[in-house]
C-alpha cells in the first residue's frame, strides 16, 4: 500500500505539471502483479475525483493512441509513452528480509519481459521501489530475468551501466543521456 501511494503522488505530480507547463507527455505505470496494478490505478482515479489536473490529463489523453494506463508487466507489450513508471512491489519485510520470489521475473520469459519494459519510454522511466540489489540473490540456477533484474537495480542505483563499451559517438535522445 505504500509504495501504490507513492507511485499515485508521483503520478500526481507528474500529471499537474503537464498541466500546468502545457505540454504533452504521456505516461504508463507497470506493476510485477495485478493486485498492485489495481491498488495504483484504484489509488490515481480516485484522486481524480479530487484534484482537477489529474482529472484533466486523464480526460485529455482517454482518446489518444497513449493513454493514461496502469498494466502489468505480462501486458505491456506494445505500449511506448513519454514516460514509464515501474512499480517493483518487492522489498523487505517487517523484519527486513526480502524473500526470493519475485513472481513473473522468474518465468521462463521473465528476461524478455524486462527488457521490453525497460525500452517502452521514450524520453523517461521512473522506478519506485524499497529493494536494493544487493538484496537480490543471483546464483548459476536463478532465472535470466532475476539477472536482468539485479543488473537493473544495481544501474538504477548507480548511474552506470555493466557492459557496453565507451564508442565515443554523441547520444541520440535525453532518455540515452
Amino acid at each position: 500500500i505504500f509504495e501504490a501511494n507513492e507511485i499515485a503522488d508521483g503520478v500526481v505530480k507528474f500529471m499537474k505539471e503537464t498541466i500546468k507547463k502545457k505540454i504533452k507527455r504521456s505516461c504508463l505505470v507497470v506493476t510485477m502483479n495485478n493486485s498492485q496494478r489495481d491498488l495504483i490505478d484504484e489509488e490515481i482515479r480516485h484522486r481524480a475525483m479530487k484534484i482537477p489536473e489529474v482529472n484533466i490529463y486523464l480526460s485529455e489523453w482517454e482518446q489518444t493512441m497513449e493513454p493514461f494506463i496502469v498494466k502489468n508487466l505480462e501486458n505491456v507489450q506494445g505500449d511506448e509513452r513519454d514516460l514509464i513508471i515501474i512499480s517493483t512491489v518487492y522489498g523487505p519485510n517487517e523484519t527486513g528480509n526480502v524473500y526470493q520470489r519475485f513472481g513473473p521475473i522468474n518465468s521462463k520469459h521473465g528476461a524478455r519481459r524486462l527488457n521490453v519494459l525497460f525500452s517502452r519510454a521514450k524520453n523517461e522511466i521512473q522506478l519506485f521501489t524499497s529493494l536494493k540489489a544487493a538484496q537480490v540473490t543471483v546464483s548459476e540456477s536463478s532465472s535470466k530475468g532475476l539477472e536482468v533484474f539485479k543488473d537493473y537495480l544495481t544501474f538504477a542505483e548507480t548511474g552506470i551501466l555493466q557492459e557496453g563499451e565507451q564508442t565515443g559517438y554523441e547520444v541520440d535522445n535525453p532518455f540515452q543521456q
